[in-house]
């Protein structure tokens, strides 16, 4: 209903859409989208923080007064329906699979048990 309303009065409504980082410091993103966006802040799950390499592709939506990332588009090669891979820029990677293992950096392996393997 509200939307209809919204758009009979011939008021704009915006949308999310992808932009690229093209700045990443501190908390602050710069994001070219439709038009360039800057002090973009990103909206994490509690417990997480990132800063987004330039050229990762985010989701902006625009919020009361400013527009904000909801995150970096998911990378999901070589992951099964229900596995998390949490990665770095730099290589660095742990991998909770679901047979209960975790990886580490794509060479240690602990698995469901606690022993730890070098190798996958």
């Amino acid at each position: 209903m509200w939307l209809s309303r919204i758009l009979g009065e011939g008021k704009t409504v915006q949308r999310a859409e992808k932009g690229e980082v093209t700045l990443s410091s501190d908390e602050n993103w710069e994001v070219n989208a439709s038009r360039a966006e800057r002090n973009i802040k990103a909206y994490l799950p509690y417990g997480y923080s990132a800063a987004a390499p330039i050229g990762t592709e985010v989701l902006l939506l625009p919020a009361a007064d400013s527009t904000v990332a909801l995150g970096a588009r998911c990378v999901t090669e070589g992951l099964e329906a229900g596995e998390i891979k949490i990665c770095s820029k730099g290589g660095a990677s742990v991998l909770l699979k679901n047979d209960g293992t975790i990886v580490l950096n794509n060479r240690l392996v602990i698995d469901e048990g606690g022993n730890i393997h070098n190798g996958q």
